[in-house]
C-alpha cells in the first residue's frame, strides 16, 4: 500500500508532537544595582545559563541582576512545569571579602529532581574585580573582569573576554563544552590546559611563553610572563582556545587568529 505525501507529514506531524515536551519560561526577573566602584562577583547556581558584563554606566546601561526561570517537561505536563519552575528562587545580596565588597546570586530550586529545571542568570556592574561562578547544565559567559576568577561547569561552553591583563589565579572546569579565553597582552600565568579526548589551541601574540614537557595536542604546560599564578582549564570532549594579544575581544566564529 502507497503511502500519499500529504498522509506521510501528517504522520511526521503526529511523531513530532508525541515526542515533544511542555517547555515554559518566566518573564526576566529585575534587581537593580546600587554600586560605586570595583565589585567582586559570586554565582552559585544549581543549573543554567550564566552571563557576567562589566558595563559602562556612561552607555546608559544599568548596574542589575537578571534572572529568568524556566522548565521543560513532557507533552501533557504543564502543570509540572510550572510547579518545577515555581520551586526556583533566586537572591541577590552584598557581601565582604579581604578584597572589598562581593555581590553574591544564589539560585537554588527545591523540586524533587532538577531535570529539566534551569534559571539562566545575567549580572551587569561597572567593575569586576574577582569572579567565581558555579552552576551545571549550562553555559557561562564572561565580558571584562580583573582579578581572580573561577569558573566551573557540566555541560556547557565557557567564554572569558577581557581587555584587561590577568595575572590569575585562573580556574575554568568544565565536561562537553569548548572554552575560549581572551586576554589583554600582560597577562602572566603558570599554564596548566587539559582537554581530554579534545584539542588545545595556544595563540600568544604577545608576552614570553615557554612551552614545557608534557605538552601536546589535548595538553599544554608552560610559562606565561613572570606571575607563578596557576591557570587551570580543564575540559572533557572540547576545544581550548586560549588567546593573549593587543585589543583580544574582535574575533570570529572559530576564535582563530
Amino acid at each position: 500500500m502507497k503511502i500519499g505525501l500529504v498522509t506521510k507529514c501528517c504522520l511526521l506531524a503526529l511523531i513530532v508532537l508525541a515526542t515533544s515536551g511542555c517547555s515554559i519560561q518566566s518573564k526576566p526577573e529585575h534587581q537593580p544595582l546600587e554600586l560605586e566602584g570595583p565589585v567582586a562577583v559570586q554565582v552559585n547556581s544549581f543549573a543554567g545559563d550564566v552571563t557576567v558584563r562589566g558595563i559602562d554606566p556612561r552607555s546608559g546601561a544599568r548596574s542589575q541582576v537578571t534572572v529568568v526561570r524556566g522548565s521543560s517537561h513532557g507533552i501533557r505536563r504543564y502543570d509540572k512545569a510550572r510547579n518545577a519552575m515555581d520551586s526556583i528562587s533566586w537572591s541577590a545580596r552584598m557581601d565582604r571579602n579581604d578584597r572589598g565588597p562581593v555581590l553574591v546570586v544564589d539560585v537554588v530550586s527545591t523540586a524533587p529532581s532538577t531535570a529539566g529545571v534551569r534559571a539562566d542568570v545575567m549580572v551587569d556592574v561597572p567593575i569586576i574585580d574577582g569572579l567565581s561562578i558555579h552552576t551545571t547544565k549550562g553555559d557561562i559567559s564572561v565580558d571584562e573582569v580583573s582579578g581572580p576568577v573561577e569558573l566551573i561547569t557540566t555541560d556547557g561552553s565557557v567564554e572569558l573576554l577581557s581587555d584587561q591583563a590577568l595575572r590569575g589565579p585562573l580556574k575554568i572546569l568544565t565536561s562537553e563544552g569548548d572554552v575560549n579565553v581572551r586576554l589583554q597582552a600582560g597577562t602572566s600565568g603558570e599554564l596548566d590546559f587539559m582537554a581530554k579526548h579534545g584539542r588545545v589551541g595556544l595563540y600568544v601574540r604577545a608576552g614570553q611563553m615557554r612551552v614545557k614537557p608534557g605538552t601536546s595536542n589535548d595538553a599544554c604546560r608552560g610559562q606565561l610572563g613572570d606571575s607563578t599564578e596557576p591557570f587551570v582549564i580543564r575540559t572533557t570532549h572540547g576545544v581550548i582556545r586560549f588567546t593573549v594579544k593587543h585589543n583580544p575581544k574582535p574575533h570570529g566564529i572559530f576564535h582563530m587568529d
